[in-house]
């Protein structure tokens, strides 16, 4: 399932968890780093958007786990890792 929206030169993506086929390369790296550092379940990407930041091509975007859990998403990096912030629950 892929739902894609587009703003002006931003691009918004919401993918939902199952077959990540038409998903971007990175979005199975993401999953994995999600998984490994903090034992999270992806499942649902959402408020994708593509930049570029110091010349180089930045995603960003908020993370759901299945457990309710919410992080904010960065990268990847040259080494293919994101940045993770977890949103607290108040937010």
């Amino acid at each position: 399932m892929l739902a894609v929206t587009s703003y002006l030169s931003a691009i918004t993506f919401t993918f939902a968890a199952g077959d990540l086929s038409a998903a971007p390369e990175w979005m199975d790296n993401l999953s994995d780093q999600l998984h490994d550092d903090w034992g999270c379940v992806l499942m649902l990407l959402g408020n994708v958007s593509e930049h570029e930041k110091a010349g180089k091509s930045v995603t960003t975007s908020l993370a759901i786990c299945r457990d309710s859990r919410v992080f904010e998403v960065e990268g990847p990096d040259s080494l293919g890792r994101f940045v993770l912030v977890a949103v607290p629950e108040d937010s």
